[in-house]
Order: structure tokens, then sequence, then C-alpha cells
């Protein structure tokens, strides 16, 4: 039979908790003394080392409280040096497995949120903390390796690999830049200017290289200081301490002033770019040329297992509430009124040939036959020929009805406004949905649509969903999403709205590329060439000037959570890497008109409905962020030299042991 404490030892051990035998301690303090002796190891004089979980627990609970909920964003200055010691040699070992747990531990309170939406969302809930925490794993561990092995300076490599690894989760399957350490300041936008520079890492670097420097400067190590000594200086130096007794070495000037170099150059940097750049970026006065958008918030949560008549009653009472807040918009004189994410409870059926649709239901019924029969979902989806054009002509008299247009005394407007409002798009003939969001002009007809381009994984898509349709059966959608192409510009009185529909504006390098795309083709569109091939092709182009950011979303599934305040805060940084005003509409929140400069101009309370009326002036054509031309062209290659120091330092460390 297994003794209740030797269960009780392992379980201690797997979570991370190491005490010291008292066997060692009998031997006076044994364990202190080789880890002294290890390579590259040179615990504080006359201090007893921490116990690795307790550093581990420290830094963890620091970045959970930095983050929101909580959100006590200063705390993000103290968070990387709390790494740096859980990675230092003054605390022994690095204890991985109590990184790893509370590393667990701290994404879980962060994303609480994936457990809302759907039952389902119980078990990726501790799956995407314990990916995220694996991270903080590597963190550790490859900065210990590169200080022990390499020499690096620990309050120089901690910055270096906690940015490599923010780019690393930003990029693998699709990215998840969600939670990163510099978006806890984006209350505070005078911290975050520098995101312009190489895009919300920059300041994430920065924050990370202010407060290992600070740490540094205001907990000193011994008389070497921070800097580290490599397996083969820290080999020599036990061996010659042991044969002469000797004091070992101090490190040079240079690495004992290191940590001050860092705080100032981090700091300074934070610092004096924001004072420059929040005095440049002043957002115009509004002026009476300026149009006014309407931004109509929402405040319905999205829930699964509603009978279909109480679905109908919620969507109702949803209608109602953007109904009435239109109106008051309207007699507000707004330009345009926008909707958020799958708000409008229509269905935007594409332009189609009716042949060839009856020709496509003409071969589905064959194959059917054949097959003998069809689920009903399927049957669902084919809408006979004279629905889909009964819903076409449908769809402009409900858009002039939502926005109180047509003939008096029934309607208070006999002109319309333009309205942009989230709906689901379907192409009758490829068989295919869309997540939209579309212009409808003053007429009630569409203008343009946008299709959304980057789909959210497991939640408008399943991957390998394609080639196994019937893991939809176990998700809450009946089948993926078909992805967008391109961007485009809402031309609405006037002025450009790129939109981006939900979680786009979470990724940076996307909102990016679209941005370029659209300037690119915008220098072309208007005529750089004077020739008349030139004119010509701008003529036949849609008109391509932007003035402002949009993102349309629905964060209904997320109850009122945290999740909007991580949202807003990267609707935040987009809006200062792009230096563009950033409008935000938003189910349930977090709607807002967002600065520029990354001021927060006014925002919506969540799920509360609400009424935002912003102006929009002429974006200056003079700010073109360095954002635009170099990226995250920085970070790539930073993790590219990272990798091949680890290599060198696992080749090198193979040399020392054959020596």
């Amino acid at each position: 039979m297994i003794a209740p404490a030797f269960v009780l030892s392992r379980l201690l051990y797997i979570l991370g908790f190491e005490a010291r035998s008292d066997r060692e301690s009998d031997r006076g303090g044994g364990s202190n003394r080789r880890e002294a002796q290890r390579p590259g190891r040179s615990p504080l004089p006359g201090r007893t080392p921490l116990p690795g979980w307790s550093v581990a627990a420290v830094a963890s609970a620091l970045y959970a409280a930095a983050l929101p909920p909580l959100g006590l964003g200063p705390l993000a200055f103290l968070v990387p040096f709390g790494f740096l010691l859980a990675a230092d040699s003054q605390f022994g070992r690095p204890n991985l497995r109590a990184v790893f747990w509370w590393g667990l531990l701290q994404w879980m309170v962060t994303f609480h949120f994936i457990r809302l939406p759907h039952w389902a969302g119980w078990i990726g809930w501790p799956i995407m903390a314990g990916y995220f925490a694996i991270f903080n794993v590597l963190l550790v561990a490859v900065s210990r390796r590169l200080i022990q092995r390499l020499g690096w300076h620990p309050v120089l490599t901690v910055p270096l690999v906690w940015t490599s690894l923010e780019w690393l989760r930003s990029v693998l399957f699709t990215g998840f830049p969600i939670g990163l350490l510099g978006h806890a300041l984006y209350l505070q936008p005078f911290w975050i200017q520098t995101a312009d520079i190489a895009g919300e890492l920059t300041v994430t670097f920065l924050v990370a290289l202010t407060g290992c420097g600070l740490g540094a400067v205001l907990l000193p190590r011994g008389r070497r200081g921070w800097g580290a000594l490599t397996e083969r200086e820290s080999a020599s130096a036990v061996a010659a301490t042991a044969a002469t007794g000797a004091e070992a070495p101090r490190r040079s000037l240079a690495d004992r002033w290191a940590p001050l170099a860092c705080l100032v150059l981090g700091g300074g940097t934070l610092v004096g770019y924001g004072f420059w750049r929040m005095e440049q970026f002043v957002s115009p006065a509004p002026t009476a040329q300026d149009p006014v958008v309407a931004l109509v918030q929402g405040a319905q949560d999205v829930q699964f297992g509603l009978s279909a008549e109480q679905a109908g009653e919620q969507q109702r009472e949803n209608y109602a509430t953007h109904q009435a807040l239109t109106a008051r918009a309207r007699q507000q004189d707004a330009a345009a009124v926008v909707w958020a994410e799958s708000m409008f409870p229509a269905v935007d059926v594409l332009p189609f040939e009716s042949t060839a649709y009856q020709a496509r239901l003409d071969q589905e019924a064959a194959a059917d036959a054949v097959r003998g029969g069809v689920d009903e979902e399927t049957r669902r989806r084919r809408w006979p020929l004279e629905s889909l054009v009964l819903a076409q002509r449908q769809l402009p008299l409900a858009v002039r009805e939502t926005t109180g247009t047509g003939p008096a005394p029934v309607y208070p407007y006999a002109a319309g406004v333009p309205l942009i409002a989230g709906l689901s798009s379907f192409d009758p003939v490829a068989d295919r949905d869309y997540n939209a969001a579309v212009l409808f002009a003053a007429d009630g007809a569409v203008q343009t649509r946008y299709f959304k381009r980057h789909l959210v994984p497991f939640g408008e898509y399943l991957p390998l969903g394609e080639w196994f349709p019937a893991l939809y059966e176990l998700a809450p959608m009946p089948r993926g999403l078909t992805p967008g192409d391109r961007p485009r510009v809402l031309q609405v009185a006037g002025r450009g709205l790129v939109p981006s529909i939900c979680y786009e504006s979470v990724i940076g390098r996307l909102i990016r590329g679209d941005l370029r795309q659209l300037n690119a083709a915008n220098a072309v569109a208007s005529g750089v060439a004077n020739d008349a091939a030139n004119a010509d092709a701008a003529d036949s182009r849609e008109p391509l000037a932007w003035d402002a950011l949009l993102n349309i979303s629905n964060d209904g599934w997320f109850w009122g959570s945290n999740a909007l305040d991580l949202h807003l805060a990267s609707n935040v940084f987009r809006a200062v890497e792009n230096r563009s005003l950033h409008l935000v509409v938003c189910n349930t929140g977090i709607s807002a008109e967002i600065a520029a400069d990354g001021r927060i101009l006014q925002r919506a309370e969540k799920r509360v409905p609400a009424l935002l009326l912003a102006h929009v002036p002429r974006r200056p054509m003079e700010w073109r962020p360095l954002w635009w031309q170099i990226g995250n062209t920085p970070w790539g290659g930073l993790t590219v030299v990272l990798v091949c120091a680890l290599l060198f330092s696992f080749r090198l460390s193979i040399r020392l042991k054959k020596v």
C-alpha cells in the first residue's frame, strides 16, 4: 500500500513545491553549497535563496493583476523583474513546474471568459490557459540558458526573450495577441505612443526593459552586480576560489551599471517619445463640416439553448432597442448610423444568376436521391428561388423602415440616412456564408460589402471541418463561414471608414496590411501618373481614400466580462499604431471613440444600450507611422537570432562536457 505521505510528497513535487530536506539542513546548508559550486550559479552572499515556487507565484500574480479584470496597469513595470528573478541564478535552479502551474492559474484568471459562451468552453478554458502558461515556462528557461551558457546580461535578456515570445504568440495558430504586457497600459496612452514604431511589441519591449532595469537598480545583487558569468568563466572562478581561497572575481564596471543604462534607455524612450507624440497628434476640434457618425450599442447577451419562441422574442427586443437608438441619432442629424456585428435581423443575399442557382439545386437533388435522403439542416439551407428573390427585394425596405424613412405620416423622414450594419451574407450559387459589414445607401440599397477575412477558429469555423463535416455536429454552428478576399473602404458623407469585424482588430498585422494595400491602391487610383491610362483606371475604381478605422463586434458572447476590456485595449493600440481615429461599435460594449494618440474620447458602459455621436474629420495625409514601413520585422528577426543563440548554447555545452 502506498503511504499517504509519499503520495502527498509526489503531488507537491509535481506542483513545484520542493522543500529542502532536514538532512541537507543538518549538513550546514549543503544545498546552498552545492548550488554555489554549480557552474554559473552564485547565490546572494548571506541570503537564503527563496524557493522557486514563491518567485513564480509573485510574478504570475503581478501579471494577472496588471491586466483586466483588476486592470492595475502600472504593475506591468514590476512583472518582468519578477520573471527575471525566477530565471536568475541567485534563487538556484528555476522551478519550471512551479512556473507552469502558477502561469496556468494566472491565465485562467485572465481568460476566464472563454468558458462563458458555450459548455465546450469549460474544456477549452484550461487548454488555452495551459498553452499560454507554456510561454511563461519558455521565458524563464530560455532566459536562464542564454544568461548561464552565453553570459548574456540578465537585465537585457529577459526583455528580448519576452518580446520574442509575444511575437510567436501573435503568429502561431493564426495568432492570439491578447493580454500582452503592453496592453496593461492602454488606459494610460502616454506610455504606449511607441506603438507606432514597430507595433504593440515595441511597448512590451520598452516596458520590460524599464521594469528589469528598475528592479535591478532597486535590488542590487552583491559585489559583482547583475552581470552573468558564462559557464566556462564560472567553472574557472570556482576552481580558483577553491584552490586559493580568494574571492570570486568582480564583473566589469559596464556590467554593474547596465541595469541603470537599461532603465534610462527604456524609461527615457517611453517618456520622451510619449511627450513628443502626445503633443504632435492632437485631435482637431470638431467643425461644422465634419460629419457625425452615430455608434449604436445594444445590450443583448448571446445565449444558447433558447427555444424558437425565446430566440424570436430576444431578437425583436434587440431590434426595437437598435431602432429606438437610431431614431435618436436621426433627431441629432447624424450623417450615418452604425450597428454592431450581426445585429441587423436579415440576410443579405448576394446577386446571382437564377439559372445557375436552379442548376445547383437540381444537381444536389440528384445526389440526394443517390444517397437516399438529406438531413434537415441541409434542406433548410436550400432556399427556394422565389424566397431568395423576395429576400433581395425586402432588404432595402427593411433598411428604410429601420431608419424611419418613408412616406408621411407613417414615417418621420422622407430622406434616408446611410446605415452600416453587421449581418450575414449568403452566396446562393457558391453556397457560402459570410460575416459581413454592409454599407446601405440612403435609399436602402447595398452600396459596399466587406466580408470578414480573419475567421476565429472554433468560433466561426472548425479546423479540418471542411474535410470532416461531422465535426460540426459537436459545435453550436451548422457549418463554417467563408473568409473574404480583400479590405474595403466604406464611404460615408465624404469620409472613408476602413472596417474590421470583431477579432480582426486584435491582429495588428492584419490592420496594417489592409491599410498598406488601400494606400497603394489609392495612390494608383488618384492618378499619381498623369497619363490617360491611369486616369481611366482611377475613374473605374471605387474610392479608396480613408479617414478612420471602424470595428464592429458582437462581444455579447462574454456577458460583460474582462474580454470586453481586453478587446478595447487592442482597439486602442490599433489607433496608436496607425495614427488614426478609431470608431468601435460593440454589442454589450465597449463601444468607443478613440483618438489617434490613444485617448478614449468617449466610451459606453458594459451591457447598457448606448448611443455615441462621433465627429469624423479628415485624416492628415502626413500621418504615416513607421509601423507601416517596418511592421513586425524587428521582432521576427530577433526571434531568429535567439533561436540561433540557443542552438549555439547547446553546441557549446556539448563541447564543454568533452573537455
